[in-house]
């Protein structure tokens, strides 16, 4: 358990100092559940911030009372819509932060 952990921090590590190698045309979809316990405490936002900052084309969509796996919420058809237009149109129309 301790290797994954320190795996996981080391690439997050490294992953954030190689945020200029992402190209600014590549749409990146930040996507979260307000009652996630995984995900730190405005860890998704701060992720999205984190993209923004660095000047990458980033989008941000929480979903209500939705835990970690979004997939497997009673709402997954309106997470798969969202999904299928991402993926679709490269963008999101809007902009949802909640905020508890």
């Amino acid at each position: 358990p301790n290797s994954f952990y320190r795996s996981l921090f080391s690439n997050a590590t490294q992953n954030y100092q190689k945020l200029k190698n992402i190209p600014y045309y590549l749409p990146i979809l930040v996507i979260s559940g307000t009652d996630d316990p995984v995900a730190e405490k405005n860890g998704s936002v701060k992720l999205f911030f984190t993209y923004g900052k660095a000047n990458k084309r980033v989008y941000f969509k929480t979903y209500m009372n939705a835990r970690h796996e979004l997939l497997n919420e009673t709402n997954n058809k309106d997470i798969y819509k969202d999904l299928s237009e991402f993926f679709i149109r490269g963008k999101m129309e809007y902009l949802a932060i909640a905020v508890r």
